[in-house]
């Protein structure tokens, strides 16, 4: 399964952000992304910070993109997020402040179809996570339920003819009724 998905993906050329830049786990992950040809990582932050922390743990990053924070933090990225029904009543301030979030800053590249993934979470919290993506991109029409899955890669499931386990939902929704699970066990399929 994880092998087809990694050969599908690496034919769409999809361009992934990923707002946590200044954390080694980060650059290591975005160099293996760009080695087997999944995806397209694109790195924000500081990329004077970012090259001196990929420097510091010998880490080449030739061939990954970088944008920095600052430059994302355009008039257009400005407006799209005030048009975010959740920021529409707020402040000057607590705008600035909110475009000198990567996290918030990846939310709203995402949001606006300039990069086709966000991946977040090794720094922030999923509750972090999962907030700004709710208030800047909000759910789909059809989607009524939020939920999250994880996968498993281990070798002892090697041992026993299975490459991954998809875990469905092991944070969003406690205790899910059957209409909930259906709509989990779909949506994780997809």
């Amino acid at each position: 399964m994880f092998l087809k998905f990694r050969e599908r993906a690496g034919q769409t050329h999809r361009k992934v952000i990923l707002p946590e830049a200044d954390d080694i786990r980060i650059l290591l992950a975005a160099k293996q992304v760009d080695a087997l040809g999944i995806a397209q990582p694109i790195l924000l932050g500081d990329p004077d910070k970012i090259k001196a922390l990929a420097r510091a743990n010998s880490l080449d990053l030739t061939g990954i993109s970088f944008l920095s924070a600052k430059e994302v933090a355009s008039d257009a990225v400005r407006e799209y997020l005030i048009s975010r029904k959740a920021y529409r009543t707020t402040s000057e301030a607590d705008i600035q402040t909110a475009l000198s979030s990567p996290l918030t800053l990846a939310c709203c590249l995402l949001g606006m179809d300039e990069v086709d993934a966000c991946v977040a979470g090794a720094v922030a919290s999923t509750k972090q996570v999962i907030g700004q993506a709710l208030k800047i991109i909000g759910m789909t029409e059809e989607g009524a339920l939020l939920s999250s899955f994880l996968i498993l890669t281990s070798p002892v499931l090697a041992q026993h003819g299975l490459e991954h386990i998809l875990f469905a939902d092991c944070a969003i929704n406690i205790d899910p009724d059957a209409k909930q699970l259906s709509q989990i066990a779909i949506a994780t399929a997809q």
